[in-house]
């Protein structure tokens, strides 16, 4: 039993960025355990939250950044920040956004007095031509959506922790519009919509989620299920 847990550890610990291994005559000692004569002889609180986020199921979440992003030259910050997360980057594109797409991605707002204001934001022709774009990601990884919206900040950048993404570069401008930076999946279901929004299914690396073949034009494609 204590060699088959071993083994198991070891598979999951090459996946994981956790420190160097050390080895003393015989002995491994990892940054949160010890083993010697291959039984694990001590696994502290956090070699059980590794191993137990080894073993958990993938979540999925997509990240947005938005034109006051690259406006304010964010991305490479960003991108360090969520490095915190130890998730894995499985699809990324950038995105001339339609106002039709900013009415699909905001639905539950399109009939706002401040749609117009919010789309002309989120285009990124508030901004200019340089900047009518924006850069999106899918990451995966254990507990996906709570450790990047931890990192991003409260929607809000007045509430959010100055530490977050949020609180230390987004604002409210003069239309009372929110420059927050970055949108990110708020659950698994809106993650799900908004990566069929954005993404096709070979635009991803990974089969995340079902997928049919159709025939369009006499041409063979894949797409959402």
């Amino acid at each position: 039993m204590g060699n088959m847990f071993l083994e198991c550890f070891v598979k999951f610990y090459d996946k994981m960025v956790v420190g160097d291994l050390h080895h003393t005559g015989g002995n491994y000692i990892y940054p949160f355990i010890f083993i010697s004569n291959n039984h694990i002889l001590y696994l502290n609180r956090k070699g059980v939250q590794a191993m137990t986020e080894a073993t958990k199921k993938p979540q999925y979440t997509m990240i947005i950044l938005k034109p006051d992003a690259l406006v304010k030259s964010l991305t490479g910050n960003i991108l360090a920040r969520f490095l915190e997360a130890r998730l894995k980057i499985i699809g990324a594109k950038v995105v001339k956004v339609s106002r039709e797409l900013v009415e699909q991605h905001y639905a539950h707002l399109k009939d706002e007095p401040f749609f117009d204001d919010l789309y002309e934001y989120f285009s990124g022709k508030t901004y200019g031509p340089e900047y009518e774009r924006v850069l999106v990601f899918v990451y995966k990884g254990a507990d996906a959506i709570s450790k990047v919206r931890r990192i991003a900040g409260a929607t809000n950048p007045l509430e959010a922790d100055p530490i977050s993404i949020r609180g230390a570069y987004g604002r409210i401008n003069k239309k009372g519009i929110m420059e927050n930076v970055i949108h990110c999946s708020d659950s698994e279901e809106s993650a799900k919509r908004e990566i069929h929004l954005w993404f096709d299914p070979d635009e991803i690396i990974e089969e995340i989620y079902p997928t049919k073949k159709v025939i369009k034009s006499n041409c063979e494609v894949i797409e959402w299920a």
